[in-house]
């Protein structure tokens, strides 16, 4: 039978059902793109709610999400969203571990609930390329621990948390 391809699928002639309808592969960027991409692989299974509170299942009451998680599996790599320099790494009480990279313009991207195993490239002073892998998503943080594993991801500019989804596709 011959095959055809369209948009990522592969079909076979003799194959009855409608067109192939599944999404294209998530397109791919050499590391040092400029631009941002996304954290890591996974689907946003809360988004960023600094407007109306959003229930949290850990602790049984309403409240702002001043970032989004994207549910993933521990130890899946976690990428720098855009080149910049590593500005923290530290433990936070509820989010576990934290990395902080400083962009240009007055941007930083937030990643939390971190596998506390990081790369020993990850360091304050390092500076990273878009799309190199800084961290793993590990399942320690305190105040989420209900949600299934996730990272927790935030973006602030100018110090103040803006919607991730201002500067980055999902």
């Amino acid at each position: 039978a011959s095959e055809s391809k369209a948009e990522g699928c592969t079909e076979t002639a003799s194959d009855k059902r409608a067109p192939c309808s599944e999404e294209p592969d998530e397109p791919t960027f050499e590391i040092g793109y400029e631009g941002f991409v996304k954290p890591c692989s996974g689907f946003i299974n809360k988004d960023y709610s600094m407007e109306v509170p959003v229930y949290s299942a850990t602790m049984y009451d309403y409240r702002t999400h001043a970032g989004i998680d994207i549910a993933a599996d521990p130890g899946t790599p976690v990428k720098a969203v855009s080149s910049g320099t590593v500005k923290a790494v530290y433990e936070d009480v509820l989010y576990g571990t934290t990395v902080v990279i400083e962009h240009a313009d007055g941007v930083e991207s937030i990643y939390q609930g971190l596998s506390p195993d990081l790369p020993v490239e990850t360091v304050v002073g390092h500076t990273v390329l878009t799309g190199e892998a800084i961290a793993g998503v590990g399942n320690r943080a305190l105040c989420e621990s209900a949600e299934a594993s996730h990272l927790h991801f935030e973006m602030h500019k100018d110090g103040a948390a803006i919607d991730p989804s201002e500067y980055i596709v999902f």
